[in-house]
């Protein structure tokens, strides 16, 4: 089974393009996981072993081989934190797009980080090639982000790439 957890709205509205993508090519059951009170931190504590196995143990699911992380690097001091949580940073190429992708081996699981540098916004502003406007950046917060973001990268040429070379790197990092 493979986990996703996403942050915020707009990062669950990416992680259901993925989990699509991820679905159809592996055959595999993938969760998605989110809740509205999910910050940066609070992801990454919802990944580590412990949490995991109260998860399964709670809602009856098999304990994850993959957790896929989608979360905001953020700006200053706060984006230290990404290099400290993962072991490295993979070579999958979607800079142009303020998107990295990094990696931390558990004995249990591999946890895979994709992080969007700094904000899900400025990576939305490079896949569709604009920028937002002010209010378009308030909704991509709110419960509307999931639809809104969605929206907004079904308009874009480079989405099934992106999508492509996000599947490829699970399905390779997390040797499934």
């Amino acid at each position: 089974m493979i986990l996703l957890l996403a942050e915020c709205y707009a990062n669950k509205g990416f992680a259901q393009l993925l989990k699509q993508k991820l679905s159809k090519k592996l055959k595999k059951k993938v969760v998605l996981k989110h809740s509205y009170t999910y910050s940066r931190d609070e992801v990454l504590k919802k990944a580590t072993p412990k949490s995991l196995k109260n998860w399964c143990q709670t809602s009856s699911s098999p304990f994850p081989s993959v957790v896929v992380v989608l979360i905001d690097r953020e700006e200053g001091m706060s984006s230290t934190y990404i290099d400290g949580t993962f072991h490295e940073r993979l070579p999958v190429k979607l800079e142009q797009y303020c998107i990295s992708m990094h990696i931390r081996r558990e004995s249990k699981y591999v946890m895979l980080g994709i992080v969007f540098n700094p904000r899900i916004e400025e990576a939305l502003e490079a896949i569709i090639g604009r920028k937002l406007n002010r209010e378009i950046r308030r909704k991509i917060k709110d419960k509307n982000g999931v639809l809104l973001g969605k929206r907004l990268l079904s308009r874009s040429e480079n989405l099934d790439e992106i999508l492509r070379k996000l599947t490829d790197a699970v399905i390779r990092y997390g040797k499934l």
